[in-house]
């Protein structure tokens, strides 16, 4: 038995959150399930032209998420005019929308008619890693396709993740119990001890680290030319297990019907500081958002936190 194989076999197991009873606070929650179960049997195209039709009464019922998404489309891309901004908009939250439908085929829908609809690049340099013994690193940014994304991937590749607990009970034993069915094992962002160990056991763990963290080692990198707020642990993980870096993309093809992933080496990482890494990792992110700029996670507060003395980024 490889040295790899006796380590896997160490690996913590991955618990499961209980779920909540059923009653009247939580039957609407229940109600949802349900349905989401029954989305899943739907044929992929159906669930694309859904989705994708949810997404005007999306910005309607999200303003306040609408006005986040309007201030950074705009700042992002100066050159575009109103029309431009809220067109990108528009489309963006029709790409929420195939997001949310995403969820259910993800987590209940055939892995058969999965297989058909996507294709991945790159596979072979991750997996040279892996049968080597060597622990990988995947970094994505949050794009719309970062539930099926990672689905996807768990069909090539044996992948644990870094995921951000649900705070509502239903949420977390759903989300925990359905990832744990493809995935090889759930860390929480606090369990770094535990995911170095999986690295150096030559694991792969995969990981989102573009969003504006309130705890943890962060710097200010470049991201559309604004100071993004940006978390160091894709360094640390990579300096403290000696782990491979990749970046990953998800994307949609095909007016979203088929989806592309690629994987691609970023031998940079871990580079000279702290800083040059987290360059690196935002301009993969940038050149992403750029080709498919509707496919960002444009709604989240990305430029939140700002250089002492300048204003606030949002009203």
């Amino acid at each position: 038995m490889s040295s790899t194989k006796k380590a896997e076999k160490k690996l913590p197991q991955s618990t499961l959150v209980p779920p909540p009873p059923l009653g009247i606070s939580t039957w609407p929650g229940w109600l949802l399930v349900g349905i989401g179960w029954l989305l899943a049997r739907l044929p992929h195209r159906v669930l694309t032209w859904g989705g994708r039709a949810l997404g005007p009464l999306l910005k309607r019922l999200m303003g306040r998420r609408a006005n986040i998404g309007r201030r950074n489309i705009s700042a992002c891309f100066p050159q575009k005019d109103t029309a431009e901004v809220e067109q990108l908009l528009d489309q963006h939250f029709r790409s929420l929308g195939q997001m949310l439908v995403e969820i259910p085929y993800s987590w209940w829908g055939s892995e058969k008619d999965a297989l058909c609809r996507h294709r991945i690049e790159g596979l072979e340099a991750v997996r040279s890693a892996h049968a080597a013994g060597k622990g990988v690193v995947l970094v994505s940014g949050h794009f719309t396709t970062i539930e099926v994304g990672p689905r996807l991937l768990c069909m090539h590749l044996p992948v644990a993740a870094i995921y951000r607990p649900h705070s509502t009970p239903l949420m977390e034993h759903l989300a925990r119990k359905n990832r744990l069915k493809y995935g090889k094992a759930l860390f929480r962002r606090k369990d770094t001890r535990e995911m170095v160990r999986h690295l150096k056991s030559g694991g792969i763990v995969w990981y989102a680290p573009d969003q504006d963290f309130t705890h943890g080692q962060c710097v200010f990198a470049p991201f559309f030319d604004l100071d993004a707020w940006t978390i160091t642990s894709t360094r640390q993980l990579a300096r403290l297990s000696g782990a491979a870096v990749f970046f990953l993309s998800v994307r949609r093809v095909d007016s979203g019907s088929r989806y592309v992933l690629q994987l691609d080496p970023m031998p940079e990482v871990p580079g000279p500081d702290h800083l040059a890494d987290c360059v690196a990792f935002n301009q993969r992110v940038e050149a992403l958002a750029r080709q498919v700029p509707e496919q960002y996670l444009w709604i989240h507060r990305r430029f939140k936190t700002r250089p002492e003395g300048e204003a606030p980024f949002y009203d």
